[in-house]
């Protein structure tokens, strides 16, 4: 299997970026579901990030000229082997896909004819995803009843709706060109943070078949809830001037940072996102109550809260 960049002046039409890290045992699933896709003009990236699994091994079973392994030295983040995927990649659209997941034959070849036919606003063709959790059960994103799935989309993933997943878009190079690279300062959430920037300036076309089955594994990252509050956190104050164009919004992810904080036990930072909320909504008497309460009852009032917070659907 090829380990850099070929040297044909023929470039596929597609390049499909695949982050591995310590996933010897199932990752072969993954790539049979991107070689067995009816639209085969394209290039498999697979960045290994420093496993130590022995993975190499398996990829040495794959003899297909499409397929090219690239390993960093040490473990980075799975940013920065996404990072590593766009600069290796040679296609004139790009297509993500992680390391314990399954796409549809029919994937890329249903996205690329969208693709094709959408205005140049369009950035990027998203297809739905249906989610398998740890204990069994499933959910199809985006859900049935989200009403706004096409177009610019940015003020509903400011409101927290992240309906889309890379495993199921793929997008012209120069929108990333545009956009730029991953945040490597996101260990969690860096997905979210990116579809956030790259909806400031595409729009996007929804494909409605379900074509990308996504497992949620054990050790997955996006299950640490606490480095997740950390990665929110960290996107509200990247994108506060963003957040800050439209304050009902603003003024929701405030207070939905600050009761977080709240009920993970730092008070002080709750505090300090919830009077932000009161600050750009004075007028919205559940900021007030929540802050009154939180400030009166320290860590015992945080409890109580929560309870009457279920109680009032808050």
């Amino acid at each position: 299997m090829p380990e850099s960049k070929t040297q044909s002046n023929i470039k596929p039409l597609v390049s499909v970026a695949l982050p591995v890290f310590n996933r010897a045992p199932i990752i072969g699933r993954t790539i049979e579901s991107i070689l067995a896709q009816t639209f085969q003009d394209f290039e498999l990236i697979i960045v290994d990030d420093g496993s130590t699994d022995g993975i190499e091994g398996v990829m040495r079973a794959y003899e297909d000229d499409r397929m090219r392994y690239v390993r960093h030295a040490e473990n980075r983040g799975l940013m920065a082997a996404r990072n590593t995927g766009v600069r290796e990649s040679l296609g004139v659209f790009l297509a993500f896909q992680d390391s314990d997941d399954i796409w549809h034959p029919k994937k890329l070849e249903e996205e690329i004819a969208l693709l094709h036919a959408a205005p140049l606003s369009v950035g990027g063709v998203y297809s739905r995803v249906e989610k398998t959790y740890i204990n069994g059960s499933t959910m199809r994103i985006p859900s049935d009843d989200q009403k706004t799935v096409d177009g610019n989309l940015l003020k509903v993933f400011l409101r927290g709706d992240y309906f889309i997943t890379l495993q199921a878009l793929l997008v012209r190079r120069e929108c990333i060109d545009r956009v730029g690279a991953f945040d490597e300062n996101f260990k969690v959430f860096g997905d979210g943070e990116f579809i956030i920037r790259f909806a400031k300036h595409f729009e996007f076309v929804y494909n409605p078949n379900i074509r990308v089955l996504l497992k949620v594994q054990n050790d997955s990252i996006s299950l640490d809830q606490k480095k997740r509050l950390t990665a929110k956190e960290r996107l509200f104050e990247k994108e506060r001037e963003t957040y800050s164009r439209f304050p009902g919004i603003y003024a929701a992810n405030a207070f939905s940072l600050g009761r977080a904080f709240a009920f993970a036990g730092d008070t002080s930072k709750a505090k300090i996102f919830i009077w932000e909320a009161i600050r750009v909504r004075p007028w919205r008497f559940s900021y007030f109550v929540f802050f009154l309460l939180l400030a009166l009852g320290g860590s015992g009032g945080v409890r109580t809260l929560g309870k009457w917070l279920q109680k009032l659907r808050i």
